[in-house]
C-alpha cells in the first residue's frame, strides 16, 4: 500500500525548481479513477471533475505520464498497465466512499469521507488534523477513527439489505 501512495505522492511533488503546485495526491486519485469508470478522460473532464484550471490539469496529465501511469492521444487520456495497477491497488483499500453534506462535523467547502480497510493503524485514534494548507482547496483534512458500529456509511444500510436477501434465497 504504501508503494502506491508514494507513488501518487511523486506525481504530485515538483520534480524540478518550479512553481508551486496546484494539485495533489487526491487528485492524482481521483484522476485515475475516473479513468476507472470512463475508460479515457479528455482534459475537460479532468478540469470538471478535479476543480483545476487547464494549465494545472495540463501539469498533472504531464506529471501522470512522466510517470508511466497514462499515456495521451488524440481521443483522450488513459490508463496504462501501471497506473492501473496503482489505482487498484489503492482502491482496494477503500471498500466505500461519499460525500458528506455540510453539517457542524463537517466544515468545508467540499467534504467527503472514505472507508479505509485495515488501516486504522496509520489512523490511529480520535481525530486528527491533517495541514494540507489550500493546495487541496481546503484549510486541512480531518480524519476520524470511528469504530463501525458508531458511525453508518450513508450506502451501508443497503448493502446489508442485499447481502441479507442474498442469504435468505440460499436458504
Amino acid at each position: 500500500m504504501h508503494t502506491y501512495v508514494r507513488a501518487i505522492e511523486k506525481v504530485a511533488s515538483r520534480y524540478a525548481p518550479s512553481r508551486l503546485l496546484s494539485f495533489g495526491a487526491v487528485h492524482v486519485f481521483v484522476a485515475l479513477q475516473l479513468m476507472h469508470v470512463r475508460g479515457r478522460a479528455s482534459r475537460d473532464a479532468l478540469c470538471k471533475e478535479l476543480a483545476l484550471g487547464e494549465g494545472a490539469v495540463k501539469t498533472l496529465v504531464k506529471h501522470m505520464k512522466m510517470n508511466g501511469m497514462i499515456e495521451t492521444s488524440n481521443g483522450g487520456t488513459k490508463m496504462t498497465a501501471k497506473g492501473r495497477g496503482i489505482f487498484e491497488g489503492l482502491a482496494s483499500a477503500i471498500p466505500s466512499e461519499a460525500g458528506l453534506p455540510r453539517s457542524s462535523a463537517a466544515l468545508g467547502r467540499y467534504n467527503y469521507a472514505v472507508i479505509l480497510r485495515e488501516f486504522g493503524f496509520a489512523i490511529k485514534s480520535g481525530i486528527e488534523r491533517a495541514r494540507r494548507g489550500d493546495k487541496d482547496g481546503s484549510d486541512g483534512r480531518d480524519h476520524a477513527h470511528v469504530p463501525r458500529r458508531v458511525v453508518r456509511h450513508p450506502g451501508q444500510r443497503a448493502r446489508r439489505a442485499e447481502k441479507r436477501a442474498g442469504a435468505e434465497k440460499r436458504t
